[in-house]
């Protein structure tokens, strides 16, 4: 008999193990209104209810929120999973996904000044807080020193968590708040080491944090690349980390995302930057539910527009109420000169010719390259627009033209020499900025009918400050260490963005999320620094707004707009309305009851998007938009229309006046044209132009089939 119980209590065991293996991480969605209410929280009546599906006495959710969603995180097995979907309050489950992870010169680039313009009318961001989701980050970094700073706002509700490596000391008056998320990635990964602190060991998330609002620090550079005085954009703005669990193989985890999110909320937090990108429907992302509840909460949100590339609707972070940020080039270079016939060298230089694209091109270096005589490398490349290439030894990129007085010089010399130069900074390059070949493309697939990216900021070759302890490797040299990084990509255009909106907020302090992304994107420039439409990045043709949006961001013209497109979140509710969504699907983005009397699709928002996909024929599509005047004194503007070849455009009323501040003024935009071939893309724009004044307020209008 003892021998059969044994047999029983083996077969528990295995059948609990086995449905352990077939459980999941799922982020659930609840409807906090319909939750029962004897108990004293929405923890407390989670926990109770995964007691009562789980086979385990003792389930406890692995988060959860009351902020960003309501709801919980659990490992759930599919018959769980059921059960809690019949439970009261129940409106939507999405497993627990991973995310992709996606500086000295830019804000001269952005035309920031300590003597006019968007930094002293906001006192610098002084007191904005600045909220940054991302790798963690390196507290010592002379870019979170608090000099300067004053006492921390009282309206601060965080704190400073320490952990491994990270005292709760290493914060101060600049680094405000530091927190870590990563019990999502545990879950996921329970065989891979993490470390439980806010401390960076990748550099992206220190990068990220003193781009946006990093101190000053004079002689900044990438090994003596780019010197000058390194400082954020907000230089004067807080800063609170939300660390999450991160490896390069496996990224983020959106469970960990939101739950930094929630607690960004809580803690009062001004702007947000997400330097990540999820993916799949409004309705079905948790990371757009989180942010949508961040703008309810007044918080503004730049997210990365992704690293995609040039083919269209690859844009992920496309949800209405964020600003979507694209990345451009500034105007330097980092280069080297080659000299030849030098009777003083050493060692031995490679020529060598690679047909170099993009990042995703490999250079592939010999295994017996290390540990020779040679000195460098001269590399003849297809285009002399090449992105940042990185790699482990001394090396000049030449183009073609170039390349060949290379070769012709090798091959009729009987010993060629020659000499590199290097650490040569270049200011002024002319065609700047370009839209970069890796940012991702509209319009996107989570928001189709809204035109994305809202705008491009600097975003390739940034220098900012980096994990001080991790080496940047050399094949010739050895090993060496800098405090400074310099990383490419939308995940630097994000903050950029990120502290701009920080100015903004600190000069207008009642200003919503929604009339701060508006002032960026009415007044950005679409010309580059010679004057002409700003190209792609390796080519000579003019970008479109589905590369670049309304265009680059211009903080001191975003300082004062004249008038804004503003919304609330009813508006972006009476959106959701119009999507055809069921109510379930709504309210696991509103998180609760909601009104959809007044659906529409037609968002008051700065842009225009038409499709004109229809088969034969012509078509008419009407928006109507309002602007609210948020200029000091009375005025009155004129519609100027750049037209679209082949297409009737009609603005009614053709005149706007304002007799006050904060008033609001409608108009009607009309747009009659033919039929489109698929893949075309037309552009023009309608620009409010203050009469007698110095205002103008252009929306991009975009006229696609794709």
């Amino acid at each position: 008999m003892a021998l059969f119980t044994s047999f029983l209590c083996l077969i528990s065991v295995l059948a609990a193990q086995l449905a352990l293996s077939h459980s999941e991480t799922y982020i659930v969605h609840m409807d906090s209104t319909l939750l029962p209410t004897p108990f004293s929280s929405h923890h407390h009546y989670y926990t109770s209810l995964l007691t009562s599906v789980s086979n385990y006495k003792h389930s406890e959710p692995i988060y959860s929120y009351n902020n960003a969603i309501h709801g919980f995180t659990a490992n759930l097995s599919p018959s769980e999973l059921d059960a809690i979907k019949k439970a009261p309050g129940y409106l939507s489950s999405t497993r627990d996904e991973p995310l992709k992870l996606l500086t000295t010169h830019s804000l001269d680039f952005l035309g920031l000044n300590s003597l006019y313009g968007a930094w002293p009318a906001s006192d610098f961001g002084r007191d904005v807080i600045i909220g940054i989701v991302d790798t963690r980050i390196w507290p010592e970094s002379k870019s979170f020193s608090e000099d300067g700073m004053t006492k921390i706002p009282a309206r601060w509700k965080g704190g400073c968590y320490g952990g491994t490596n990270f005292s709760t000391s290493l914060c101060d008056r600049k680094l405000i708040g530091a927190r870590f998320f990563n019990k999502g990635f545990r879950a996921a990964n329970p065989n891979i080491t993490l470390i439980d602190s806010a401390r960076d060991l990748h550099g992206h998330g220190t990068h990220v944090s003193s781009t946006a609002a990093g101190n000053y620090v004079q002689g900044a550079s990438y090994f003596g690349y780019g010197i000058g005085t390194s400082k954020g954009a907000a230089p004067r703005a807080r800063l609170a980390m939300y660390a999450l669990g991160f490896t390069r193989e496996e990224g983020f985890y959106s469970s960990d995302v939101i739950a930094a999110t929630d607690s960004a909320i809580t803690d009062g937090i001004d702007v947000l930057s997400l330097s990540i990108v999820s993916s799949g429907p409004l309705y079905r992302d948790p990371v757009s539910i989180a942010t949508f509840a961040a703008v309810k909460n007044g918080i503004f949100i730049s997210r990365a527009a992704g690293n995609d590339g040039l083919s269209l609707k690859n844009i992920l972070s496309g949800a209405p109420w964020v600003l979507t940020v694209g990345a451009g080039t500034t105007d330097r270079d980092f280069r080297g000169t080659i000299i030849l016939e030098r009777d003083k060298v050493s060692g031995k230089i490679v020529l060598c010719q690679a047909n170099l694209i993009d990042e995703d091109d490999a250079l592939t270096v010999p295994k017996d390259f290390k540990g020779t005589r040679v000195a460098g490398a001269v590399i003849i490349v297809n285009s002399s627009d090449l992105p940042l290439v990185e790699i482990d030894f001394p090396a000049i990129f030449v183009n073609p033209e170039n390349g060949k007085l290379n070769q012709d010089y090798v091959s009729g010399s009987h010993e060629p020499k020659a000499i590199l130069y290097f650490k040569e900074t270049l200011h002024g390059r002319k065609s700047a900025p370009k839209v970069a070949y890796y940012s991702s493309r509209g319009p996107s697939p989570t928001s189709p009918l809204i035109l994305k990216p809202d705008l491009i900021a600097p975003g390739d070759a940034i220098i900012a400050s980096s994990q001080e302890k991790y080496p940047v490797n050399f094949l010739v040299e050895g090993n060496r260490i800098n405090s400074f990084g310099v990383a490419s990509g939308t995940s630097m255009a994000a903050p950029h963005a990120a502290g701009v909106a920080a100015l903004l907020k600190g000069a207008h302090p009642d200003w919503s999320p929604t009339a701060i992304r508006s002032a960026m994107m009415t007044t950005a420039d679409v010309l580059d620094n010679s004057l002409n439409p700003i190209e792609e990045w390796g080519s000579n043709r003019a970008a479109t707004p589905l590369a670049m949006g309304a265009g680059h961001v211009n903080p001191n013209k975003a300082l004062d707009p004249g008038l804004i497109y503003d919304a609330d979140t009813q508006d972006y509710i009476n959106f959701l309305c119009a999507l055809n969504l069921t109510s379930k699907r709504i309210r696991a983005i509103t998180r609760s009851s909601y009104n959809c009397s007044n659906p529409t699709i037609d968002l008051n928002y700065p842009t225009f998007l038409a499709y004109f996909n229809c088969m034969n024929g012509t078509k008419s599509v009407q928006f109507q938009r309002t602007l609210t005047n948020v200029a000091k004194t009375m005025s009155s503007y004129s519609a100027i229309l750049d037209k679209v070849q082949g297409f009737e455009l009609t603005v009614v009323p053709k005149t706007l006046v304002f007799k006050d501040k904060n008033e609001k003024q409608s108009y009607r935009l009309k747009i009659h044209g033919p039929c489109l071939p698929k893949g075309t893309v037309l552009h023009g724009s309608v620009t409010w132009v203050e009469n007698g004044g110095q205002h103008a307020v252009k929306s991009t209008i975009v006229i696609v089939n794709v």
